[in-house]
Order: structure tokens, then sequence, then C-alpha cells
């Protein structure tokens, strides 16, 4: 998700403010873990960094046919290639063969959630919260038994780092919501305990992810991130040298991007990223430096380097497209995929592919050409400016990422605009004779689209609190646009009641029992999400002690407030009122 890294943006920024709890390193393959600690306190949980058990999942003891393996691409020798040394003007340049033999890897997330909220005594309308958020990720197709047990391992890691962490920030919680003045409310009123994957790439070839782990409590804050790629036939993790066949090369790249790129509108000084830069040009042209943090796209290698500041530090990442890198990479990670499949920017917001598939290079251009709240965009194709006026774009005030995505009826290009509003408007172009053709606008596409047979669209919702719906779409069938493949709109939503109701009760189905719920005054409650279908939306009670915590459901309806399908919202109603009179707590903002 866009939440503890920016994932999809170019040159992106990560605090990375890491504490005590740490995830245990298996031996045999080194992986690319960056932490950092800034501890507040002394007393945060320290998890020993022993050997893994034997039961830890080791690539390296696959025993499984690895054939496959060398049949998924056909773009082996890469000769052809040799004079593609440099980036600079690539149009036309000859590049291998595509082939689309690659399988998409079904992925299910099932996620473990807990959360609880209490008001303050002594601060009017504040709420206390604390969240915990698991990703437990599943492979549903067969024969990728080691990269379950991969993903299996990190979870578990987590758990044991963070174990404890959450009934202590439920005491702390209560107690500044009972004793704490406005200080102590406005320190405390937000805690969080998370494990988070970011998948980029998962298919028969390739399954490359951010992992992010944290905790932000009372007196200790940690964050720390892992970022690995493995091959997802054999469980290996994939080594920078086995991407990268001549670092010196590899290295020149980089530094082209250095002189073209403008400073990250978040860094304190442009220094601090030039200095990262540096530091990663360095360790690539060191032969004997592993301690290289990447992940893969289907077009491109994602690189990430810690700043040098002291303190709370910055990772820095660029993402250098690799089509036309021959001579420096080994481009049989990338030349084959799936039959549809996403395609990143780089650091420059130019997506580099073969289009056409003639064999020669093909670059897409994206740029804001106005000024920040003022945008004006431009598109163009090898270096010829498309047609983009009437997009509008009058609320936005940058772009905010780039990507492409081939589909059933060809490539689409996605501009994310940056806005002032929980969510961001997306503008869809279809790619047509080297050519776009304007489509329509489109929620944020809220995760990078591995997949784009399923996708989360985030809708801005005021429905108990100011926030965003997700509702899985896929990319297929609809010209590029988000088409919904289900009626549920999840939603993630702490509050407590103002008036005594009586409500119905509810399966795991989110069918009625008939069972009675009596939801009093005063109590915590958390809604998971709407059934437009169903009209209903979901909610639990919460207490200290999960298995306490009661479902129930309500009426919702559907209110559309402009001509845009997409400008519309839930509300809920009980004895004639809505959710901004049942319930207290939520936040809400313009």
């Amino acid at each position: 998700m866009k939440r503890c890294i920016a994932v999809l943006l170019s040159f992106a920024m990560v605090l990375s403010l890491a504490g005590c709890a740490k995830k245990e390193e298996t031996t045999k393959k080194k992986k690319t873990k960056k932490t950092t600690k800034t501890e507040k306190t002394e007393d945060t949980d320290d998890t020993d960094e022993t050997e893994p058990s034997e039961s830890t999942p080791d690539p390296s003891e696959s025993t499984g046919d690895t054939s496959s393996t060398s049949e998924t691409s056909d773009t082996s020798d890469t000769s052809d290639t040799s004079d593609t040394s440099s980036p600079k003007n690539p149009y036309n340049m000859d590049i291998p063969k595509l082939s689309h033999d690659l399988e998409l890897l079904t992925l299910t997330n099932h996620p473990e959630d807990r959360a609880y909220c209490e008001m303050a005594a002594n601060v009017d309308d504040r709420m206390l919260f604390i969240r915990e958020h698991y990703d437990v990720y599943e492979v549903e197709d067969a024969g990728y038994n080691i990269l379950d047990e991969t993903l299996n391992f990190y979870y578990n890691e987590t758990l044991k780092a963070h174990k404890g962490l959450y009934e202590q920030g439920i005491k702390d919680l209560q107690d500044v919501a009972k004793n704490g003045d406005e200080d102590e409310v406005w320190d405390t009123y937000y805690q969080d305990i998370y494990y988070e994957l970011t998948i980029l790439r998962a298919d028969s070839r390739v399954f490359s992810v951010i992992d992010t782990e944290g905790a932000y409590l009372k007196d200790s804050t940690s964050d720390s991130s892992l970022f690995y790629s493995i091959d997802s036939q054999t469980g290996e993790y994939i080594e920078i040298d086995d991407i990268v066949t001549d670092r010196s090369a590899f290295a020149e790249v980089i530094k082209e991007y250095k002189e073209t790129m403008p400073p990250d509108d978040f860094s304190d000084e442009p220094s601090d990223y030039i200095a990262a830069l540096e530091t990663l040009i360095a360790a690539i042209e060191d032969p004997s430096n592993e301690d290289i943090h990447f992940v893969l796209y289907q077009n491109a290698i994602r690189l990430f380097q810690p700043g040098s500041s002291v303190g709370d530090p910055t990772i820095f990442s660029i993402t250098v497209p690799v089509l036309h890198l021959g001579n420096c990479v080994n481009l049989e990670y990338f030349t084959s995929t799936p039959e549809y499949y996403a395609l990143t920017a780089d650091s420059n917001n130019e997506v580099y592919w073969d289009f056409d598939e003639d064999g020669s290079l093909d670059i897409v251009t994206v740029t804001n050409t106005g000024d920040d709240y003022v945008p004006e965009l431009e598109i163009s194709y090898n270096g010829k400016i498309i047609d983009s006026s009437g997009v509008d774009i009058a609320d936005a005030y940058d772009i905010s990422w780039v990507i492409m995505v081939h589909t059933d009826s060809g490539y689409y290009l996605y501009v994310e605009f940056a806005e002032e509003n929980p969510t961001h408007s997306t503008h869809v172009f279809h790619l047509e004779n080297e050519d776009f053709k304007y489509v329509g606008r489109c929620e944020e596409i809220y995760e990078f689209p591995y997949n784009p047979t399923s996708v989360p669209v985030a809708f801005r919702s005021d429905l108990v609190g100011t926030g965003h719906f997700e509702v899985e779409c896929t990319l297929i069938g609809n010209n590029g646009l988000p088409d919904q493949t289900t009626s549920y709109f999840a939603k993630d939503a702490l509050a407590v009641t103002v008036k005594d109701m009586t409500l119905g009760a509810y399966d795991s189905n989110g069918d009625a029992t008939g069972d009675i719920v009596t939801v009093p005054a005063g109590t915590s409650v958390r809604l998971i999400g709407v059934d437009e279908a169903k009209e209903m939306a979901y909610f639990t009670t919460l207490n200290t002690d999960p298995s306490q915590n009661q479902n129930f459901k309500m009426l919702v309806y559907k209110n559309s407030y402009g001509s845009d399908p997409y400008d519309f919202d839930f509300d809920v109603y009980f004895d004639g009122e809505g959710a901004y009179e049942l319930f207290t707590g939520a936040p809400y903002y313009d």
C-alpha cells in the first residue's frame, strides 16, 4: 500500500525510525534489510538475533526441479545488445524480443487486525486509539511451497518481535485517556503496530516485495524495511550480481540520473540525496559489496540507499529501467511477462518498453510543465509530444506517480495527481498507434497493480470520519478503467457511540443471524465495511479482550452529490439520525 513506504513515487523517501524489535535473518543468503534505531526509551523489547531454527525456509536447500526456470525466457542470448551501454538518446535502440509465457501468481491476503479506542476524560471530543495490522499472504497456486514458507517465516518473526506491544499500548492508552492532560493526549492519541507487504511483482519467474514492520507507541517508535526478490521456481533469493552483470557500466547509468534528477520536494537538503546516490554508486562499483538493497519490477530495478544524516535517516530510492541495458543487466529476468502486467516509470517519470514489439525501444515521458498547484500535463511518445489538453487537473498540485498496464485491449497509461484530499485522482490514456487517447478519470489506484485483474481502488469517504473506502477492481475488459469485481467497500474507522442502539448481528458471510446486539452509548466500535448490494454497513464493538467483541450491522444508504460517477458516499441511520450524530471521536476534515 501507499502507506509506510511511498512505493510508487519515483524518487521516494521513507522515514526509517527503527527500534529494538527486529527480525532475525536467515543465514545462507544475505537479505537486503536496512534497519536504523532511534529509541526513546530503554524498555522496548529486545529480540535476540539468534540463528533461525532448522525449520526456517532456506531457498538454497530447495530440491525442486529448476529446469523450468531456464525455459521461462527465450532471450538468454543478449549478445545483440552489447551496444546499448547508455540511456542517452535511446529511441529506436535494438532490444531483445519480448515473450509472454509467464503466469501471474494468485496471492490472497488474510489480514489479522486488532483495535481499541476510548474518549479522553480531560480533553473535549478527543479520542485515543490503537491499531494492530498484519498482512498474511498465501500463494494459492500449486508448486510454490517454498515461497509460502518464506512469507510465513517473516510473518512469524515479526510476531515474535512485536510480542506484548499491543497489550502495553492499550494500558498506556487507558492511562492517558483517564489521567492525561491535553499535551499527553495529543502525544498519545494515535498508536499503530503493523506488518505490511507491498508486492511489486508476482509471477512464475520473480516475486519481489517491500516488507515493512514497525510500532508507533507512547514511549517508543520503530520502523524497518526489508527489500527482497525471490526466484519463484526455486525459492532462491535473487542477489544484485544475478541482475547486474557489469557493475561499472551499471554505475555509469546511475550517474546519468544523478545529473538529470531534481531534488525531491520533501528533502531537507539537496545534498542529502546526492550523497546517498554517490554512496549507492560506490557500493555498486565495489564488486565485494553485496549489501545493496533493491526490488524488481517487470521493466525496472529500484534501488534503496539510506541517507547519511544523524538521527532519523531517510531512505532514498531510484528506479532505473533496464530493457536497453543488455550490456550490464541480465535481461532474462525482465523480457518474459505474463499476459497482463504493469510497468513502472523511472525516476524521471519515463516508461521504457517495446510497446509495439518491433525490437526497438520506446519511451513514454510524462511531465508537469506547470508549477505546483497549477500543473500542466505533457505526454510524449518517443519524443513526440501528444495533445493532452482538455484533461481536468484543476484540483491537483503535482504528478504523484506514473505507471502503464498491459490489458486485454492494449497498453494504458495511468497518471495520478496529488490532491489535498484523502484520495488522489488518476487519469487514464490508451496507447493507440503511437498516440494517447484520453479515456477518463478514475479514483486512486491504491497499490502497484502487479496483477491487473485484481487492483484495489480507493474512494474518499466521510462515513464515521474522513478516510477512504477500498474496493477490489479489475483493469481488464473496461477500456482501462477500473471495474468493480465486488459490491463490498472496505473501510477501517474507529469511533465511540453517542446513544444506545439495538441492532442486528451478522455472521462471517455478512448475513443476518437473527440475533440482537445491544450497543450502549459510550461503546467503542469499528466500521469494517459496506456491502452496497446488501445495503448493509458492518461494525464490531471493541474491547480490550477481542474475544468479547460483538458484530452488528446497520442499514446503509448511498448518497450521490455530483455528476461524476465517483461522487458518492454512504451513510447509516438509526432513529432518524446519521453517522455524524450517532458516533463521536472520528476525525472529519474537508
